[in-house]
């Protein structure tokens, strides 16, 4: 299996208030043009699970609906 580079894309997130701070976090719908992008439209996103201490930047694995997985990182563009 060949990988191929993953364009470079803003990824919007879905806002969650936590305590008095606003964070965002990525989900399903805000991920899905990007898995197009990079696998094609045969693949469905099945969960994103947010991985914690592991950076302060947004990292998510993203199950897909054929048993594969990845990791997508994300930044806000501030």
């Amino acid at each position: 299996m060949s990988l191929r580079p993953v364009p470079a894309r803003c990824i919007p997130e879905a806002t969650v208030r936590v305590g008095t701070a606003e964070r965002k976090f990525a989900d399903a719908e805000t991920l899905t043009p990007a898995m197009r992008e990079v696998f094609g439209t045969d693949r469905r996103i099945a969960a994103v699970d947010r991985v914690f201490n592991g950076t302060n930047k947004g990292v998510y694995r993203v199950m897909l609906d054929d048993a594969t997985s990845t990791i997508v990182f994300v930044w806000n563009p501030v």
